[in-house]
């Protein structure tokens, strides 16, 4: 069975947030603010395709709602595979 990964230490925390490493902004947020800046840069490259932040942006937003219209809400909880 695969173990869940372990959450840092609060010590490792505090170190992260000091540097400014780890802040309260959302992944959804970074990816945003980065599609806006650099929306031909290439964010995800394997073997089969090469993907821009402003292609992978369209998508989590056109997913997003795809979700909202299936019914599922902010604090819902779902998994990807």
């Amino acid at each position: 069975m695969i173990e869940p990964p372990r959450l840092p230490s609060q010590s490792t925390i505090d170190a992260y947030r000091a540097r400014g490493w780890w802040t309260d902004e959302l992944f959804a947020q970074i990816l945003e603010a980065r599609a806006r800046e650099h929306p031909n840069r290439e964010a995800l490259v394997d073997a089969h395709r090469r993907i821009t932040y402003g292609q992978l942006w369209a998508d989590v937003k056109r997913f997003a709602e795809f979700l909202c219209r299936q019914g599922v809400k902010r604090g819902d909880v779902g998994t990807l595979q």
